[in-house]
């Protein structure tokens, strides 16, 4: 477009943690337990706070059970959705603490 000049795009390179890290391994088994249906990992650079973290060496992933209306104009959740995150957000940590001193 004539007059419009970008400086700095930066913010827009992604990152992504890879599909057999401890974080992503985590993730999939937390989500596991509250769900019969197969976990499905992949990656999304995303733009939010993630990125960032993984930038300054965070192990970080974007996760959550959410409806089929995630950034539209009719956005909602479910109660189902926020039990589910709930209790995976829960699980997590032990989790990800227990395959990361694994490689101790």
């Amino acid at each position: 477009m004539d007059g419009i000049e970008i400086t700095d795009i930066s913010w827009t390179r992604g990152s992504y943690e890879p599909l057999g890290s401890p974080i992503v391994e985590a993730s999939a088994r937390a989500a596991d337990h509250v769900v019969d249906d197969q976990v499905y990992r992949r990656s999304a650079t995303g733009g939010g706070d993630a990125k960032v973290l993984r930038h300054e060496g965070i192990p970080t992933v974007e996760f959550g059970f959410r409806t089929q209306t995630a950034h539209g104009t009719d956005e909602y959740t479910t109660t189902e959705a926020l039990v589910r995150n709930a209790i995976s957000y829960g699980t997590l940590p032990v989790l990800y603490e227990q395959l990361t001193s694994a490689d101790k």
